[in-house]
């Protein structure tokens, strides 16, 4: 049977031997040396990840952008998938202008969403059980969230909902594998969790992302309800 690797970027993630391995946003970086032993490498990534990394010094923010990329070019063998947004050109002319030349595949919204979809059979805004037990003030307010996403997808399809209604992703590397290999291979994750979700090698999450949500971590609810199908 063949055993598919995905990891995500908490620390001391212990990865086993396998025939391809899928890595979550820059796990790929901090994991390098157990990551390079793998003949198939998958990355996907979004380009908010490395930029919300990108620590505040004397330095350009572009300056350190570029570097991070440097960093990723030690494991240009890697397939990149990018969740595509509005800065994934900018991040292509960087990773082939620094000379990446392996394949890249642009993700879009509504593409990631029918993935999700397809493999756990969860549409986003992705409900769940989590959300009664809120308190009645962010049920009104994540109530009031979901509807108002709904509502503006029947006239564009391509609105993204609150990050609190859609999987990480981490789990969005395991079903983008498990539509790559299908069901009846050998999955192990590592580096990903449902708990301490600020908790990564490289950073807390950025003050931008802990200020906007603080009551609800984003993703937790969307992750555990595809756990349970997945």
């Amino acid at each position: 049977m063949k055993k598919i690797i995905v990891i995500g970027s908490k620390p001391n993630a212990f990865i086993p031997d396998g025939d391809a391995i899928y890595c979550a946003n820059v796990s790929i970086v901090y994991y390098a040396g157990q990551v390079s032993r793998f003949k198939q490498i998958v990355n996907l990534i979004t380009p908010k990840a490395i930029e919300d990394q990108v620590p505040q010094n004397s330095f350009s923010k572009s300056s350190l952008y570029r570097r991070q990329w440097k960093m990723m070019l030690k494991t240009s063998r890697a397939r990149l998938v990018i969740l595509k947004s509005s800065d994934a050109d900018n991040m292509i002319n960087d990773l082939r202008h620094f000379g990446y030349d392996a394949p890249i595949t642009l993700i879009s919204d509504q593409e990631r969403r029918k993935l999700v979809a397809k493999v756990s059979g969860c549409d986003d805004p992705i409900l769940s059980a989590d959300f009664i037990r809120l308190s009645p003030k962010l049920k009104v307010r994540y109530a009031g969230s979901a509807t108002s996403i709904i509502l503006k997808r029947i006239f564009d399809q391509s609105k993204t909902s609150n990050a609190i209604f859609r999987p990480s992703t981490g789990v969005i590397s395991l079903l983008y594998a498990i539509a790559e290999n299908g069901a009846d291979c050998e999955y192990v994750v590592a580096g990903i969790g449902l708990n301490n979700r600020s908790e990564y090698i490289h950073t807390k999450l950025s003050s931008a992302i802990r200020s906007s949500d603080t009551s609800i971590p984003h993703h937790v609810f969307a992750d555990r309800k595809i756990r349970l199908f997945v």
